[in-house]
Protein backbone atom coordinates (compact mmCIF):
# COMPACT_ATOMS: atom_id res chain seq x y z
CA UNK A 1 0.00 0.00 0.00
CA UNK A 2 3.00 2.40 0.90
CA UNK A 3 4.55 1.66 -2.32
CA UNK A 4 1.10 2.29 -4.50
CA UNK A 5 1.20 6.15 -2.81
CA UNK A 6 4.67 6.58 -3.48
CA UNK A 7 3.55 5.78 -6.92
CA UNK A 8 1.07 8.06 -7.27
CA UNK A 9 2.35 10.84 -5.55
CA UNK A 10 5.74 10.55 -8.33
CA UNK A 11 3.07 10.31 -10.77
CA UNK A 12 1.36 13.28 -10.16
CA UNK A 13 4.34 15.44 -9.67
CA UNK A 14 5.52 14.43 -12.92
CA UNK A 15 2.12 14.78 -14.84
CA UNK A 16 0.63 17.60 -13.26
CA UNK A 17 2.61 20.45 -15.07
CA UNK A 18 1.50 18.94 -18.55
CA UNK A 19 -2.03 19.25 -17.12
CA UNK A 20 -2.27 22.53 -15.90
CA UNK A 21 -0.78 23.84 -19.03
CA UNK A 22 -3.19 21.39 -20.90
CA UNK A 23 -5.75 22.91 -19.01
CA UNK A 24 -4.67 26.35 -19.60
CA UNK A 25 -4.66 25.76 -23.21
CA UNK A 26 -8.23 24.38 -23.59
CA UNK A 27 -9.26 27.65 -22.30
CA UNK A 28 -6.84 30.55 -23.79
CA UNK A 29 -4.74 31.08 -27.09
CA UNK A 30 -1.56 30.44 -25.34
CA UNK A 31 -0.05 31.44 -28.72
CA UNK A 32 -0.61 35.00 -27.68
CA UNK A 33 0.75 35.10 -24.21
CA UNK A 34 4.60 35.84 -24.89
CA UNK A 35 6.14 33.69 -27.29
CA UNK A 36 4.37 32.31 -29.66
CA UNK A 37 5.98 28.90 -30.09
CA UNK A 38 4.54 25.88 -30.22
CA UNK A 39 6.76 23.95 -32.04
CA UNK A 40 6.14 23.57 -35.47
CA UNK A 41 7.65 21.72 -38.07
CA UNK A 42 8.11 24.30 -40.29
CA UNK A 43 8.25 28.25 -39.81
CA UNK A 44 4.98 29.36 -39.27
CA UNK A 45 5.63 33.72 -38.24
CA UNK A 46 7.18 36.37 -39.33
CA UNK A 47 9.03 39.16 -37.67
CA UNK A 48 8.70 42.26 -40.08
CA UNK A 49 11.29 44.66 -40.51
CA UNK A 50 12.07 46.95 -37.61
CA UNK A 51 10.19 44.00 -35.56
CA UNK A 52 11.33 42.11 -32.28
CA UNK A 53 11.78 39.18 -30.90
CA UNK A 54 8.75 37.37 -29.48
CA UNK A 55 8.48 39.10 -25.89
CA UNK A 56 10.69 41.91 -26.16
CA UNK A 57 11.42 45.23 -26.69
CA UNK A 58 14.99 46.49 -28.33
CA UNK A 59 17.79 48.39 -26.16
CA UNK A 60 20.82 49.24 -27.69
CA UNK A 61 21.52 46.16 -30.21
CA UNK A 62 19.86 43.95 -28.37
CA UNK A 63 16.10 43.21 -27.36
CA UNK A 64 14.69 42.58 -23.71
CA UNK A 65 11.93 40.36 -22.25
CA UNK A 66 9.37 42.99 -20.80
CA UNK A 67 8.86 41.09 -18.12
CA UNK A 68 10.19 38.68 -15.83
CA UNK A 69 9.72 34.73 -17.03
CA UNK A 70 5.87 33.30 -15.40
CA UNK A 71 4.60 29.97 -14.35
CA UNK A 72 2.44 29.80 -17.84
CA UNK A 73 5.64 30.12 -19.19
CA UNK A 74 7.17 27.63 -17.41
CA UNK A 75 4.13 25.33 -17.39
CA UNK A 76 4.42 26.15 -21.32
CA UNK A 77 8.14 24.61 -21.53
CA UNK A 78 7.26 21.93 -19.66
CA UNK A 79 4.18 21.02 -21.70
CA UNK A 80 6.23 20.22 -24.76
CA UNK A 81 9.74 19.05 -22.72
CA UNK A 82 7.96 16.08 -21.16
CA UNK A 83 7.47 15.10 -24.95
CA UNK A 84 10.68 15.30 -25.74
CA UNK A 85 12.50 13.57 -22.70
CA UNK A 86 12.57 10.74 -20.32
CA UNK A 87 11.27 11.46 -17.01
CA UNK A 88 14.39 11.60 -15.33
CA UNK A 89 15.34 14.46 -17.69
CA UNK A 90 12.03 15.91 -16.85
CA UNK A 91 12.40 15.93 -13.10
CA UNK A 92 15.37 17.85 -13.21
CA UNK A 93 13.40 20.37 -14.63
CA UNK A 94 10.93 20.84 -12.15
CA UNK A 95 11.18 23.86 -9.97
CA UNK A 96 12.13 23.40 -6.07
CA UNK A 97 9.71 21.26 -4.55
CA UNK A 98 9.33 24.04 -1.97
CA UNK A 99 7.23 25.72 -4.62
CA UNK A 100 3.78 24.10 -4.32
CA UNK A 101 1.77 27.21 -6.19
CA UNK A 102 2.91 27.49 -10.12
CA UNK A 103 0.85 25.11 -11.15
CA UNK A 104 -2.28 26.85 -9.79
CA UNK A 105 -4.62 28.93 -11.72
CA UNK A 106 -5.00 32.08 -9.76
CA UNK A 107 -0.47 32.47 -9.98
CA UNK A 108 0.14 31.57 -13.84
CA UNK A 109 1.16 35.17 -14.55
CA UNK A 110 3.25 35.48 -11.34
CA UNK A 111 6.88 35.59 -11.56
CA UNK A 112 8.18 32.05 -12.14
CA UNK A 113 11.27 31.12 -8.57
CA UNK A 114 12.96 28.76 -7.08
CA UNK A 115 14.51 27.57 -10.10
CA UNK A 116 18.06 27.05 -10.57
CA UNK A 117 20.96 28.87 -12.80
CA UNK A 118 21.23 25.67 -15.11
CA UNK A 119 17.40 25.15 -15.65
CA UNK A 120 17.45 29.19 -17.10
CA UNK A 121 19.89 27.89 -19.24
CA UNK A 122 17.97 25.21 -20.30
CA UNK A 123 14.93 27.47 -20.24
CA UNK A 124 17.03 29.85 -22.81
CA UNK A 125 18.21 26.99 -24.95
CA UNK A 126 14.83 25.71 -25.85
CA UNK A 127 13.44 29.29 -26.45
CA UNK A 128 15.99 29.87 -28.81
CA UNK A 129 15.60 26.87 -30.93
CA UNK A 130 11.99 26.84 -31.13
CA UNK A 131 11.68 30.79 -31.63
CA UNK A 132 14.70 30.09 -34.28
CA UNK A 133 12.42 27.11 -36.12
CA UNK A 134 9.28 29.15 -35.91
CA UNK A 135 10.32 32.51 -37.42
CA UNK A 136 13.02 31.14 -39.61
CA UNK A 137 15.68 33.06 -38.20
CA UNK A 138 18.30 32.47 -35.42
CA UNK A 139 17.30 34.14 -32.23
CA UNK A 140 19.41 33.63 -29.15
CA UNK A 141 17.58 34.08 -25.74
CA UNK A 142 20.29 34.34 -22.62
CA UNK A 143 20.11 35.43 -19.46
CA UNK A 144 21.55 39.36 -19.35
CA UNK A 145 24.99 40.14 -18.05
CA UNK A 146 25.19 42.55 -14.99
CA UNK A 147 26.34 45.20 -17.23
CA UNK A 148 23.47 44.69 -19.79
CA UNK A 149 20.80 44.91 -16.85
CA UNK A 150 22.64 48.25 -15.72
CA UNK A 151 22.05 49.59 -18.99
CA UNK A 152 18.47 48.09 -19.69
CA UNK A 153 17.65 50.24 -15.83
CA UNK A 154 18.90 53.30 -16.99
CA UNK A 155 17.20 53.10 -20.19
CA UNK A 156 14.06 52.47 -18.86
CA UNK A 157 14.70 55.24 -15.97
CA UNK A 158 15.45 57.79 -18.44
CA UNK A 159 11.88 56.95 -20.51
CA UNK A 160 9.76 55.81 -18.00
CA UNK A 161 10.78 57.69 -14.71
CA UNK A 162 7.85 58.82 -13.34
CA UNK A 163 6.00 55.24 -14.02
CA UNK A 164 8.61 53.60 -12.08
CA UNK A 165 7.97 56.04 -9.34
CA UNK A 166 4.11 55.60 -9.36
CA UNK A 167 4.85 51.46 -9.67
CA UNK A 168 7.24 51.37 -6.79
CA UNK A 169 4.76 53.62 -4.46
CA UNK A 170 1.34 51.33 -5.25
CA UNK A 171 3.97 48.16 -4.45
CA UNK A 172 5.23 49.28 -1.49
CA UNK A 173 1.72 50.02 -0.36
CA UNK A 174 0.57 46.68 -1.24
CA UNK A 175 3.07 45.20 0.70
CA UNK A 176 3.18 47.14 3.63
CA UNK A 177 -0.95 45.77 3.65
CA UNK A 178 0.11 42.27 4.12
CA UNK A 179 3.73 42.19 5.78
CA UNK A 180 3.97 38.82 6.43
CA UNK A 181 4.12 36.86 2.94
CA UNK A 182 5.92 37.71 -0.06
CA UNK A 183 4.05 39.41 -2.34
CA UNK A 184 4.89 38.49 -6.39
CA UNK A 185 3.30 41.32 -8.55
CA UNK A 186 0.97 39.18 -11.74
CA UNK A 187 2.38 40.01 -15.43
CA UNK A 188 -0.25 40.04 -17.82
CA UNK A 189 -0.49 42.31 -20.97
CA UNK A 190 2.16 45.28 -21.82
CA UNK A 191 0.35 48.50 -21.94
CA UNK A 192 3.55 50.29 -23.96
CA UNK A 193 6.80 49.37 -25.17
CA UNK A 194 8.79 49.34 -22.30
CA UNK A 195 10.47 46.91 -19.65
CA UNK A 196 8.35 46.15 -16.32
CA UNK A 197 9.39 44.95 -12.75
CA UNK A 198 13.00 45.73 -13.14
CA UNK A 199 12.96 47.49 -9.84
CA UNK A 200 10.53 45.55 -7.86
CA UNK A 201 9.16 42.08 -7.60
CA UNK A 202 11.66 39.85 -7.84
CA UNK A 203 15.37 39.70 -8.06
CA UNK A 204 17.13 38.44 -11.62
CA UNK A 205 19.72 36.32 -11.89
CA UNK A 206 22.06 37.44 -14.95
CA UNK A 207 24.84 35.29 -16.99
CA UNK A 208 27.47 34.79 -14.26
CA UNK A 209 26.43 32.43 -11.72
CA UNK A 210 25.30 32.97 -8.38
CA UNK A 211 24.89 36.48 -8.87
CA UNK A 212 21.53 38.12 -9.61
CA UNK A 213 20.72 42.06 -9.79
CA UNK A 214 17.70 44.17 -8.60
CA UNK A 215 15.60 44.70 -5.47
CA UNK A 216 12.77 42.40 -4.86
CA UNK A 217 9.30 42.56 -2.78
CA UNK A 218 11.15 42.19 0.23
CA UNK A 219 13.74 44.67 0.19
CA UNK A 220 12.07 47.91 -1.46
CA UNK A 221 12.69 51.50 -2.02
CA UNK A 222 11.00 54.18 -3.11
CA UNK A 223 13.56 55.28 -5.39
CA UNK A 224 13.98 52.94 -8.32
CA UNK A 225 17.49 54.04 -9.09
CA UNK A 226 17.97 52.28 -5.85
CA UNK A 227 17.03 49.05 -6.32
CA UNK A 228 19.99 47.30 -8.40
CA UNK A 229 21.78 46.11 -5.25
CA UNK A 230 23.87 42.56 -6.38
CA UNK A 231 23.07 39.24 -4.72
CA UNK A 232 24.84 36.33 -4.29
CA UNK A 233 22.28 32.53 -4.58
CA UNK A 234 23.84 29.19 -4.19
CA UNK A 235 20.50 27.64 -4.38
CA UNK A 236 16.74 28.55 -5.85
CA UNK A 237 15.34 31.62 -3.46
CA UNK A 238 11.21 32.44 -3.20
CA UNK A 239 12.45 36.37 -4.37
CA UNK A 240 14.84 34.93 -7.26
CA UNK A 241 13.96 34.36 -10.68
CA UNK A 242 14.92 35.52 -14.52
CA UNK A 243 13.88 37.56 -18.06
CA UNK A 244 15.84 37.44 -21.11
CA UNK A 245 17.66 38.93 -23.67
CA UNK A 246 18.03 38.28 -27.24
CA UNK A 247 20.03 38.59 -30.33
CA UNK A 248 18.59 38.30 -33.91
CA UNK A 249 20.67 37.89 -36.99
Amino acid sequence: MKTKAVLFLLVATLCLPFYAFSQYNKDTQITKIRVSYRPAKKPVYEIKPGGTPPGTIKVKDYYVDQFEMTNIDWLEFLHYKKQEVDSVAYQKLLPDSTNTWYTLKEHRFDPLVLVTYEQALEYCKWRSAVVSKNFNRKITYRLPTQAEWEEIAREELAANLKENQKELAKTLKQKNKHPESFLYLSVHKAKKDRVYHLFDNITEMTAEKGVAIGANNTQLSDNPAENDKLYTYDSPRTYLGFRCVAEME
